[in-house]
Parts: structure tokens; C-alpha cells; sequence
């Protein structure tokens, strides 16, 4: 029998009974597990949040594989953890197999700094707006993260104030309902505005925001930088175009069933298009390309809105 000390006991000794030769051999197993508890150390190793889903892998199966090669504990904070705590992760063990660990985690997770991109303040949100969302593409394409030094993004362009405002002035679609043979005018109940993002005239015209590029090998922030430059000088002959529909109802035409209807516009046209969430506070559907794809989406937008009113009244 093997007799431990509660937890708020004062008493550090364990009492074991039995035949001698069961006893000697339960002391040596318990002054073994002691020794090797007291020569372990707890360490920790700075990995950024971005990479420990690296380390965790599917179903917990990387950092399994991790403490059982090298005979640790690895303990990586949640993500509800906050400030530099968050990028702490524990290794208990004893110390030659803490390093091994150490050094298998940094070079499972390191990044290759070597690209610095400088993106104009009133091109950022256009860039990063490329294929839906740029800083997730090159993450999921190529493993490659952008942070901006610490710099504080640009606000996003807003539309101008007359293109804010023209939404309590404009009668809606749908207060009344058209005779037989009648259709929509689209032309008279929307307001229009198209802002060249060259032109704008604020002090962030000429400023710009670093776009620092950490990869997995220089290869692929090579990769990453070409996409970057081209999306840039596809976003310099780039306008905005804001469009605000009188009745926030029709958006839904917009969007269509799943999506259908816009996907369809971005792809025949080119140009991205933003419809505004419902109850959100933000009026104009937001149109980016070149004045062609803009002015092109555009018409196709009314077109889907027409329509769909026209086959709601039907």
C-alpha cells in the first residue's frame, strides 16, 4: 500500500507497506519519478499567434508528435490570451530535451523577412481588397503574412457627402406601384458618384504604408510581391464608383440567390463590388475597377435591380 499526503497536508513523507521486496522496488520507482521532476525546467519560446496553428495541427496532431519526440509538455496560449502573453508558448521537460524542442519549433515556424513594399495611402484599401481579401490569399497561397510596422491603416475612402445625403432625398422604388405596361426608371431614383482615387486632394496623397512580407523562403515572397505590384498598378487607373439605391430592400436583387447575381457582375465586368449589410451603416453599394469596368458594373447592377423588382410586382 502506498500512502501520499493530501494536498493540504504539512506532512512530505509517503508511507508505503508491503513485503520488503515490493517496497524497495515502489521507493527506487518513486525516488526515480522525483529526480527526474526535479531536474525539469519550464522555458518558453516566442512564436507569433499567426503560426501556431502550425503547431497544433489537425486534431491537436503536430504538438502530440512534438512532445512525444522530444519528451515535453508544449503549452501555446488561447486566443483569448492578450499582449505578449499571447505569443508565449511553454515547454516543460528536462533541459537538453527543452532545447531539441525549442529548436524544432523555431524551425517549424520561421519566417523569412526581406520584402518591404511602400503603398500609397489612397491605394491601400484597393490593393487589399484584391481577389476578396489580398493579406488572406497570400497566407492561404503562398504562407506569406503583411503586417504594416505598427502604422496605423488609412481610413477607407468614404463616399463624397452629396452621395451620403441623397438618400433622404430621393423617392422610393417601391412607394408606388407601377400600371400595367409601365417600367422602373433606375435613372431617376439613384444617386451616382464615381471618386478617382489619383485625384483625391488630402494630405494622404502622397503618404504611404509599409507592407512588410514574411514568408517561408524567398521564393515565395517573391511570388507575393509580384502579386502585390500588379494589383497596385492595376488599383492606379482604378476609380470608385458609389452607388446608393433609394430602397435598401432592393440590395437583395444585387446579391442574388447564394450570391449568384453579384459574382456574376464581378466576373463578366472585373471590377469589385461591395453591397452593403443589412441594417449596417453604410448606404452606397461600392463599385472599384477602371472607369470602364465601374461604369460597366454599374449599368448591370441597375439591370438586376429592375429586374427583380419588376418580377416581384408581376
Amino acid at each position: 500500500m502506498v500512502q501520499i499526503p493530501k494536498a493540504d497536508s504539512s506532512s512530505s513523507s509517503i508511507k508505503v507497506e508491503g513485503s520488503p521486496d515490493i517496497v524497495d522496488r515502489i521507493i527506487a520507482a518513486i525516488e526515480s519519478f522525483a529526480q527526474v521532476r526535479d531536474s525539469q525546467v519550464t522555458e518558453t519560446v516566442e512564436v507569433a499567434p499567426g503560426r501556431h496553428g502550425a503547431l497544433i495541427g489537425r486534431g491537436g496532431e503536430t504538438r502530440k508528435a512534438i512532445e512525444s519526440e522530444h519528451n515535453v509538455t508544449m503549452q501555446i496560449p488561447s486566443t483569448s490570451v492578450t499582449g505578449p502573453a499571447r505569443s508565449m508558448i511553454k515547454l516543460s521537460g528536462a533541459p537538453s530535451d527543452v532545447a531539441a524542442a525549442k529548436e524544432h519549433i523555431l524551425s517549424m515556424t520561421k519566417e523569412t523577412e526581406g520584402v518591404t513594399i511602400d503603398v500609397p495611402h489612397r491605394l491601400h484599401h484597393a490593393v487589399a481588397d484584391t481577389n476578396g481579401n489580398i493579406f488572406q490569399s497570400l497566407r492561404r497561397e503562398l504562407r506569406v503574412n503583411v503586417d504594416h510596422a505598427g502604422q496605423q491603416k488609412p481610413a477607407r475612402p468614404q463616399p463624397p457627402q452629396k452621395t451620403k445625403q441623397a438618400k433622404a432625398d430621393m423617392p422610393l422604388i417601391t412607394d408606388t406601384t407601377p400600371a400595367v405596361g409601365d417600367s422602373l426608371d433606375p435613372e431617376a431614383n439613384h444617386q451616382w458618384d464615381i471618386v478617382d482615387l489619383l485625384a483625391a486632394e488630402d494630405d494622404a496623397s502622397s503618404a504611404t504604408i509599409p507592407w512588410i512580407l514574411r514568408g517561408p523562403d524567398a521564393a515565395a515572397l517573391q511570388r507575393a510581391r509580384e502579386q502585390i505590384e500588379a494589383a497596385m498598378a492595376q488599383a492606379q487607373d482604378g476609380v470608385t464608383g458609389y452607388l446608393v439605391l433609394p430602397d435598401p430592400r432592393t440590395y437583395r436583387h444585387v446579391i442574388g440567390a447564394g450570391g449568384a447575381t453579384v459574382n456574376r457582375i464581378r466576373k463578366e465586368t472585373g471590377a469589385r463590388i461591395d453591397v452593403p449589410k443589412a441594417g449596417g451603416s453604410r448606404d452606397a453599394i461600392e463599385i472599384v475597377g477602371t472607369k470602364s469596368q465601374v461604369e460597366q458594373a454599374k449599368e448591370m447592377v441597375m439591370a438586376a435591380v429592375v429586374q427583380g423588382e419588376s418580377a416581384r410586382r408581376s
